[in-house]
């Protein structure tokens, strides 16, 4: 079972990426055209995914940076990232 911290410290994940993903433009899907979300994953890294086909950039350990990834890409590219 998970502490009440680590409950704690994975909401305030949440509510920051939430925050981000108002703050930040995320450009529509270059595949198929339909809505993106941020993703969180263990180890404060970040990805944005298609809410529909779920293409994703690759992992990256900025939010921005991930976003900035996503907005960049073409129908043709492949996914990156800082850790793959």
């Amino acid at each position: 079972p998970y502490s009440s911290v680590e409950i704690w410290r994975g909401l305030l994940i949440v509510v920051e990426v939430k925050r981000m993903a108002i703050k930040l433009k995320i450009e529509s899907c270059p595949f198929c055209g339909g809505s993106a979300s941020i993703v969180s994953y263990v180890g404060n890294l970040y990805a944005v995914v298609c809410d529909y086909c779920f293409a994703r950039t690759g992992k990256y350990r900025d939010i921005e940076k991930a976003v900035s990834a996503w907005n960049r890409r073409k129908a043709d590219s492949r996914s990156g990232g800082e850790t793959e």
